[in-house]
């Protein structure tokens, strides 16, 4: 570029870290709070979409082997850890909705509220 035709202002600066953090964060609660207002209808929309579904979950039961040790982050229902008949299994979803409710359906394995 030559100084007649460089440009007139500077690029606009970055937000400050302390507003991008703040607006991060008010984000995620927005999701959350999204996914606990439909946790109870969640079982009802996949069975909606069973083919789907049930595709995903059968591929999943061939690949890993029962009684494996399995770790599922972003389980929702529960129904793919279910499914794996795993020796031990845990679930995290970041809804405590969804994560009260999967506890109640499927109580011998163990589901916690955390955000990956």
């Amino acid at each position: 570029m030559t100084p007649d035709t460089a440009p007139t202002s500077a690029p606009a600066a970055a937000p400050p870290v302390d507003d991008f953090a703040a607006h991060e964060r008010a984000r995620r609660e927005q999701r959350i709070a999204w996914w606990d207002a439909i946790a109870p209808q969640r079982d009802r929309w996949r069975r909606r979409g069973s083919v789907y579904y049930d595709e995903v979950q059968r591929l999943l039961c061939f690949l890993i082997p029962r009684q494996s040790r399995v770790l599922e982050v972003g389980c929702a229902t529960g129904d793919v850890l279910n499914a794996l008949e795993p020796a031990s299994g845990v679930g995290v979803d970041f809804s405590p909705k969804m994560v009260e409710l999967v506890r109640a359906k499927f109580p011998a394995l163990d589901f916690v509220v955390g955000d990956a």
